[in-house]
Order: structure tokens, then C-alpha cells, then sequence
């Protein structure tokens, strides 16, 4: 309150006393991201109603940028959108494992995996085969 009644003259005290550390853990930078403008949105959101409340005008909190609708996408994006190409890749890459495994385990039910053992192919070559066609 201090900070906004006295201006540039509030004493270095006040000032120090009044911010408030933030340590996101930016493992995940979409939701960190949206915490980060979450935060700064809602700061603002404060500091406009309580001058409002001060009888201020609350265009005093605006900074100085006016985001628009973005050219493509969303303001808001959701996080199916972020997450939807690494599920992509795993499908890529574990689909084809589980289908050779399930063509090998066939191949040894009927047999055909120790007829061709017997004929000289390693389980190394198999495999290799296996995946190169899938």
C-alpha cells in the first residue's frame, strides 16, 4: 500500500519488503509457462482492483503491451497440443516393437522360428528381419 501512496519517495525498505520470489521448475516448460502468466495476469488483476478500490485509475497497473489474437493458434492453448507429438512418437517407435514381437511369438508357435534356427539364421538375424519389414 505503501509502495503505491508514496510513489518514488516509498523508502528502500518497504520496496525489498514488497516483492515476492518466484523459482518455477521449468522441467516442464509449457505448464511452467502457463503458471508464469498466470501469476503476472493475476498480479495485475490485483494491483488494478486495488487501485480501484483507492479511487486510482486502474489503467495505472497496464503494462505497456496489448496482446491480441494470435496469427495462428490460440491465446490459450491446451495441453492435449503440447503433449500430442511426443505420444505420436511413442506410438512411432512401440507399435512396430510390439507387432514384431507378436509376429516372432507366431513364428515360434507354428514352428517356423526353430526351422529357420536349424537352417542356419542366428535370433539376432531373425529380429533384424522382423524389424526391417515392419
Amino acid at each position: 500500500m505503501e509502495r503505491i501512496e508514496f510513489g518514488q519517495t516509498v523508502s528502500d525498505q518497504v520496496l525489498d519488503e514488497s516483492l515476492v520470489d518466484v523459482r518455477l521448475d521449468m522441467s516442464n516448460l509449457w505448464v511452467s509457462s502457463m503458471i508464469k502468466r498466470d501469476m503476472i495476469l493475476g498480479v495485475v488483476d490485483y494491483v488494478k482492483s486495488l487501485l480501484l478500490t483507492c479511487n486510482f485509475s486502474p489503467e495505472l497497473a497496464d503494462i505497456p503491451l496489448k496482446f491480441e489474437e494470435p496469427i495462428y493458434g490460440m491465446m490459450i492453448p491446451k495441453f492435449i497440443h503440447f503433449c500430442a507429438p511426443g505420444l505420436i512418437l511413442s506410438f512411432c517407435f512401440y507399435l512396430p516393437i510390439m507387432f514384431t514381437t507378436g509376429a516372432i511369438m507366431m513364428e515360434r508357435e507354428a514352428g517356423l522360428l526353430e526351422r529357420s534356427l536349424i537352417a542356419g539364421m542366428t535370433i539376432l538375424e531373425v529380429v533384424v528381419a522382423h524389424t526391417v519389414l515392419q
